[in-house]
């Protein structure tokens, strides 16, 4: 009776899929490349416990983003907003939208 809530929870959603008469139910994304040991790893081994097919749409990638940049540019672009249109004219001498 010491069944993890998540197991339980999912569980529950695959057996409502069968008696709605759902086809599929997908459980996001894994990595069948993980290394064991691994958080990536865990959770795709946790998602192969509940059986089923893997469809593969893309291989797993990385992005990576300039954090400080992003960030940056997120309050620029939420202060340009205060900005009266006047001083953005003699400011940027052109219409600038966002």
């Amino acid at each position: 009776n010491d069944v993890p809530i998540l197991h339980l929870a999912i569980y529950e959603m695959i057996k409502y899929a069968i008696e709605t008469k759902h086809e599929k139910v997908d459980l996001g994304g894994c990595d069948p490349e993980a290394k064991k040991g691994s958080e990536v790893y865990g959770i795709t081994m946790f998602k192969k416990g509940f059986g089923g097919v893997l469809v593969e749409y893309i291989h797993p990638f990385s992005i990576r983003i300039n954090f400080f940049r992003f960030i940056m540019t997120k309050i620029v672009i939420y202060l340009y907003g205060f900005i009266p249109e006047i001083i953005k004219k003699i400011i940027f001498k052109k219409q600038i939208s966002f």
